[in-house]
């Protein structure tokens, strides 16, 4: 027994999803680059989290004692240097900074970053006591580890907003553009199919596909890096949802739903 036919806009949004999942590149774009991205930008500024310092430390006399005092410290990294490569390796930001071992000690770093600035101060206060300076106090160190502070906290809104503002501003306007280029729209007006039902088709298909970009991509931001959604997922989802609707197709969609007039049957 045949079921009798179903709702315009039913019939339309489902021949909007059978079209995306017959694009292996659109299908890509949504769900498999921003996971990509995720992976690529997590593993590429991921913090530390020992907060050591690279230290070179130049070729020389005093070199075996400088080394010493500071791996007691246990805050550095040290590696040796050559003399003829000091300028090199703070060019390139290989160390944070440079001690060259003489009497006193010449500290060669870059000025202009923050770390080389951090780390001149650390090893200064490590050879310094190492040659005997005693501290007036020792502070009491209470470390803040703050939520939202991470490089991969920042990434994951970023690549959602992409793909809500790709998914509100291209998919229809392109997929129009395509039909009308493709000589279809003039086919579907001559149906008797709703122009209004046409374009809720294609936001009816990129809600659908919305949720489903944005639970994986936050499925594996929390598996993978442990990001965590702050708030409630009411929330999240109204944001995502009001970012995600389109805001080109809603005058011709007015337009459309009164009397077809002659700019909606050549749209």
């Amino acid at each position: 027994m045949s079921s009798g036919p179903r709702h315009q806009l039913i019939e339309l949004t489902h021949v909007r999803l059978r079209e995306f999942l017959r694009e292996p590149e659109a299908m890509f774009w949504s769900f498999l680059f921003p996971i990509i991205m995720t992976c690529a930008l997590g593993v590429a500024f991921s913090s530390s989290s020992d907060g050591r310092f690279i230290v070179g430390i130049a070729e020389g006399p005093g070199q075996v004692g400088v080394s010493s005092a500071l791996q007691r410290d246990g805050r550095f990294t040290i590696r040796a240097v050559r003399q003829g490569n000091v300028e090199r390796m703070v060019r390139d930001g290989t160390a944070a900074v440079v001690v060259i071992p003489e009497s006193p000690p010449v500290y060669r770093y870059d000025e202009a970053r923050a770390e080389s600035q951090a780390a001149r101060l650390a090893v200064d206060a490590a050879l310094q006591r190492a040659a005997g300076r005693i501290d007036a106090f020792a502070a009491y160190e209470s470390p803040v580890s703050t939520i939202g502070s991470r490089y991969i906290d920042w990434v994951i809104p970023g690549l959602l907003g992409m793909g809500i503002m790709s998914t509100g501003r291209w998919s229809v306007g392109f997929s129009i553009a395509t039909a009308r280029s493709r000589k279809l729209l003039k086919r579907l007006v001559a149906t008797p199919m709703v122009r209004g039902y046409y374009l809720g088709s294609f936001v009816l298909k990129w809600f659908v596909f919305l949720g489903l970009e944005t639970v994986v991509l936050m499925g594996f931001a929390w598996l993978v890096f442990g990001v965590e959604i702050q708030g409630t997922f009411a929330a999240f989802a109204g944001v995502c949802a009001v970012g995600a609707l389109p805001s080109a197709p809603w005058r011709c969609w007015e337009r459309a739903a009164r009397k077809p007039s002659k700019q909606c049957r050549d749209c």
